[in-house]
Formats: C-alpha cells, structure tokens, sequence
C-alpha cells in the first residue's frame, strides 16, 4: 500500500501561475487536521506547517521509502498529494458523464471510458456489459470506495519523484 495513503488534502485552492502552480490546503491524516501547507507557485518552497512536532515526523517516516529523495522531501511529499487530489477531483468529475474503467496492459494513469447516455439501468448494465465483453481484465471504477479510488489515484503517480 502507497505510504502516502492514509493522508488527505482538503480546503485546496489552486491556480496556475508563470512559474508552475500555486496552491494551499490542509493534510489530513486519519480524519484530523496535521498541517497547513502552502506553495505560492513563485518557484520557490512550499511552506508547511504542522500542528504538533510529532506528526511531523511520522510524516516524514511514512514518506521515507516513497522516492522523497533530495531538499525537501516533505514538500515533494505535499507536492504528490496536491496532484493526486486534483487528479481525483477530475476523475469524479469523469463519472457524472462516463463509466470509467483501468486496464492492466495501459499506463495506470490512462483509463477508458464510455460515454453515458442514459440514466437507465438496462443501458448501463449494457455499458458494462460491453466494457467486461470487450477488455475482460478491465476493472470499472465508478463504483470503488473513497479509499480504494484515492489508493489508485496515488498509485498512478508511483515512481515520480518530481511533481511540476
């Protein structure tokens, strides 16, 4: 399981600027608020600020094995977080107007879709139907848990260890 998993980010804002991206939020860890962060996209560091001394370094020992190598692992760590959750919010976006479904021989980050037309069951039962008929290793997301989705989002960034 990604080390970055039991963390969230909630209340983000973010823009673009000419130097990358801006943003500030909170980490959540386990339901309660551990930090504050923020990246004012001017190049510079992101700031984070924890609550209490201690979280702070069970964040740092959960990201320790997660390719945070380098200045600031905690911001790089900040940095994953803040494009995953933006990357979840797009993904959910996705399932108001497609069924969405990963295929084990694609780019983790890549995944299908087909178009919903109708609200009806018949019609959506067919639309799976078809996907499972089609990519038979194919694993319709729609319907996972906020858990396992967030699981996947952040499983889609493994490996990266520079977030721009």
């Amino acid at each position: 399981m990604n080390s970055l998993a039991k963390y969230r980010i909630e209340s983000m804002k973010s823009f673009r600027t000419d130097d990358g991206m801006a943003y500030s939020g909170k980490l959540i860890c386990d339901g309660k608020q551990v930090a504050t962060f923020v990246d004012h996209g001017d190049g510079g560091g992101t700031n984070v600020d924890f609550a209490v001394r201690a979280e702070e370094l069970q964040f740092i020992d959960d990201i320790a094995g997660a390719g945070f190598d380098g200045v600031e692992p905690v911001a790089m760590a900040i940095a994953r977080l803040a494009d995953a959750t933006e990357t979840l919010k797009r993904v959910k976006k996705d399932f108001r107007k497609f069924i969405c479904f990963v295929r084990p021989d694609h780019k983790p980050s890549e995944y299908g879709t087909v178009k919903i037309t109708s609200r009806d069951q018949v019609f959506l039962d067919r639309a799976c139907e078809y996907i499972s008929t089609k990519y038979p290793e194919a694993v319709i997301i729609n319907n996972e848990s906020e858990d396992v989705l967030w699981a996947r989002v952040l499983s889609w960034y493994d490996g990266v260890t520079e977030v721009a």
